[in-house]
C-alpha cells in the first residue's frame, strides 16, 4: 500500500484515514446502489435497501476504523 498509510502519527492521523476509508465506502455503496437499480429496471428496491443498511452501519464503520487506525501498532 501507500507508504504513508502504515505511518503513525497521533489521532488526526487515525481521523483522516478513518475519514478516506469512510469516503470511498460512501464511494462504493453509491456505485453499488447505481449499479443494482439499473440491473433491477425500474424497481430497485433490492438497492434501496442496500443503501439503507449502509447509512444504519456507517457509524459503526467509522468509529471502528477510527479506533483501529488509533491503536494500531
Amino acid at each position: 500500500m501507500l507508504k504513508f498509510w502504515n505511518e503513525k502519527k497521533g489521532l488526526g492521523w487515525a481521523f483522516l484515514k478513518a475519514v478516506l476509508l469512510y469516503i470511498l465506502m460512501l464511494i462504493g455503496a453509491a456505485a453499488s446502489t447505481f449499479i443494482l437499480v439499473k440491473l433491477s429496471g425500474n424497481n430497485g428496491e433490492g438497492a434501496g435497501w442496500l443503501l439503507v443498511m449502509f447509512i444504519f452501519a456507517s457509524p459503526f464503520i467509522f468509529i471502528g476504523n477510527f479506533i483501529y487506525f488509533a491503536v494500531k501498532k
